[in-house]
């Protein structure tokens, strides 16, 4: 933890104040502030109900989108024996760094909304 610290510490020159995120094959999300230790399944779900439900397209003509794509079509998720779920990209050479940053990025701006949301005034009731 203390070595995600110092990178999490190296980036505060930056406009957007960075976070760092353990993913973790837990079932809790640990920590707050700008460190946590999320796992995968909440960062997967998550990205996974913005697709559904229309929160989260893909242009076309985005960076990488084609990718992105591929990596999305290669993602999957297994349970083991034993009954864990293990998730990722199980085709031979498969990669699934994009899917991961997004699926981080989804989590977080959900975080942050629903802590705005919380925050937000109550509206006035007219009598």
């Amino acid at each position: 933890m203390r070595r995600d610290r110092d990178r999490v510490e190296g980036l505060t020159g930056e406009r957007v104040p960075p976070i760092a995120v353990t993913i973790t094959g837990g079932d809790t999300v640990h920590g707050g502030g700008r460190h946590f230790r999320v796992p995968k399944r909440d960062l997967v779900t998550a990205l996974q109900l913005a697709l559904q439900d229309g929160r989260l397209k893909i242009a076309a003509e985005a960076d990488h989108a084609d990718t992105l794509v591929r990596e999305l079509a290669d993602f999957r998720v297994k349970i083991t024996a034993g009954g864990a779920d293990q998730y990722g990209a199980w085709r031979e050479g498969a990669h699934d760094d994009l899917v991961l940053a997004l699926a981080l990025s989804v989590w977080w701006a959900e975080r942050v909304m629903a802590i705005a949301a919380r925050q937000r005034p109550a509206p006035e009731r007219k009598p």
